[in-house]
């Protein structure tokens, strides 16, 4: 039997080296209905399987926000709770700095759960970037805390992990569990996602045979980085933290999303009133769209996702990954790959992004 569009673009990313390992799974409705690997480890030349796991970067807040969310359901932390009634730290006045210059400030101590989740506390980046950016992360939060905003919460939608790191140590504050203890309990044992989770730096695991190389780091850990995280500031968390550090497989995360998507229509995971206000729009700016937690599909010319509809969801990850479900088709499709092998200058997935979600569609909806 030929070969699809779809399987014919993924052989030819992964043939030319384009991106060495690729994996996708599509789901529809409850069921995965295509689930296949390509490419190789090139430094073993090993054929990729199933059951290798990818670094899955900011996949990861898929994962650790369903926990959170869980805890809001139980009433022991609330949305709109601020930030700083666990970190103490925030309360105080922060400088809004634009260009290197103070621009204003606003009150840290009002900043909520809520706009942590939709990207809307102000946080972010104002300086040049270190490797890693919060050197002192192994040691205290003090990093995080001395960082001034980069807008007025509330004001601007800015995707930023500090927040997200923040809410990983609140999970474990209120649990009185690990990070990943917590997302084992709660996500990946009660769905047997056998080939999903962290992998602590500590442990001292040799986990190369099992894991997809990633980039080669020569700014910070001088080496392959392979069998543990990528992601700088969660390597520096021992690799579990809230915004990255989860390896996983595109047949887990697809059933994840499928199982998430079911709560929508009957409690699962999480009641479906919560799993409804997550996947509704709570914030946009020049096209960015976000519910709690979630990504929301855009409809421009650039947006990778134009070919779903509205309502579709889902997230993006650094190393090379994404997942997205469309509520309207009840289609979920998973790909994860190590598009960040050849160098993070030098990415190459992310214009076919929307090549391959239109064949997908094509595929599997139009037949």
């Amino acid at each position: 039997m030929a070969n699809s569009a779809l399987t014919n673009l993924l052989l030819r990313l992964t043939e030319e080296r384009t991106i060495p390992a690729i994996s996708l799974s599509i789901g529809i409705k409850n069921e995965i209905v295509f689930s296949k690997v390509f490419g190789s480890v090139f430094e073993t030349k090993r054929t990729i399987t199933k059951e290798d796991r990818f670094d899955i970067a900011s996949m990861t807040k898929i994962l650790t926000g369903i926990c959170f969310m869980q805890l809001a359901e139980q009433g022991l932390i609330g949305l709109y709770d601020p930030i700083c009634l666990l970190f103490p730290e925030l309360n105080t006045k922060k400088p809004i700095e634009r260009n290197g210059e103070t621009i204003g400030w606003c009150n840290a101590g009002d900043i909520t759960w809520f706009q942590a989740l939709t990207h809307t506390t102000g946080m972010g980046w104002t300086r040049p970037k270190t490797r890693p950016s919060l050197p002192n992360l192994d040691k205290d939060l003090r990093d995080i805390f001395s960082l001034p905003f980069a807008s007025m919460p509330g004001e601007h939608v800015n995707y930023s992990d500090l927040p997200i790191i923040l809410m990983g140590k609140a999970i474990e504050s209120i649990t009185g569990k690990k990070l990943d203890v917590v997302v084992s309990e709660a996500v990946s044992e009660p769905l047997k996602l056998n080939n999903t989770g962290y992998i602590r730096i500590s442990d001292n695991l040799s986990m190369e045979s099992k894991t997809i190389p990633t980039e080669n780091d020569t700014v910070f850990r001088k080496r392959r980085i392979w069998g543990e995280v990528h992601d700088e500031n969660a390597y520096l968390l021992d690799g579990v933290a809230g915004h990255a550090g989860i390896f996983s497989t595109s047949e887990d995360m697809c059933r994840l999303m499928m199982e998430y998507a079911a709560c929508a229509r009957n409690d699962g995971l999480l009641k479906k009133e919560t799993v409804r206000e997550m996947v509704s729009e709570h914030a946009e700016e020049d096209g960015d769209r976000r519910g709690l937690l979630w990504q929301l599909s855009g409809s421009g010319e650039k947006a990778y996702t134009r070919f779903l509809s509205q309502r579709a969801y889902g997230h993006a990850g650094f190393t090379g990954c994404f997942g997205w479900h469309d509520p309207e088709t009840d289609l979920t499709i998973v790909l994860l790959s190590n598009d960040i092998f050849n160098g993070r200058e030098n990415r190459t997935l992310a214009k076919y992004r929307p090549q391959i979600i239109r064949f997908a569609l094509e595929e599997f909806l139009n037949n």
